[in-house]
């Protein structure tokens, strides 16, 4: 669903929305409940979708699924983020870190502490300790390019646009002073070292 959203396609996300909506309330069960609520959120930007993945996490929580409630809580914290309602968010992302480092789901962890840099929490708050130029999205970015993830590839990874996917590299090739992503995977070779 969240791909869906991303990716532009919320027409198509809505129906599937729509048909998880019936089934939550068929069986009635907080599991469902809980994630058909994320989901009706993902299709919006406002209030009612930070208000709606809160209720989502307490369902999911009620049920059980901590990471299921912690992907609600991922989601609302970088809805607040973009509201600048930076101080909200990063408790949501702290907590929604917590528990996927715990679960051991590293890409979600990376995601959170990504998301908790923006929000402006300090690296030993993030749990990080930046060295890099580089942003975590930047680094992110940098490290599927180097990888040999085309734009589109790397865009459809990390729910962005294969444009944004350029402007970021634009960025990372300027502060590392490369001109190409052999010279990208030559020098992150080098600072992996």
């Amino acid at each position: 669903m969240e791909a869906a959203v991303r990716s532009g396609r919320a027409p198509e996300a809505r129906r599937h929305v729509e048909r998880l909506e019936a089934v939550a309330a068929a069986n009635g069960s907080p599991w469902a409940r809980g994630t058909a609520l994320r989901c009706r959120a993902l299709l919006g930007t406002d209030d009612a979708a930070s208000a709606r993945y809160a209720e989502s996490a307490q369902a999911l929580d009620d049920a059980g699924a901590v990471v299921d409630a912690a992907r609600s809580r991922l989601l609302q914290g970088e809805l607040l983020r973009r509201r600048r309602r930076r101080a909200e968010a990063r408790a949501l992302l702290r907590s929604a870190q917590d528990v996927f480092e715990a679960a051991g789901a590293t890409a979600f962890a990376r995601r959170a502490r990504a998301e908790l840099t923006a929000a402006g929490a300090e690296p030993g708050d993030a749990r990080a300790v930046r060295r890099s130029p580089l942003t975590p999205r930047e680094e992110t970015v940098a490290r599927l390019a180097a990888d040999g993830g085309t734009n589109a590839e790397i865009g459809a990874t990390l729910f962005i646009s294969a444009h944004t996917v350029d402007y970021h590299l634009r960025k990372v090739f300027h502060k590392l002073g490369v001109s190409s992503r052999r010279q990208l995977r030559a020098r992150l070779a080098a600072t992996a070292r």
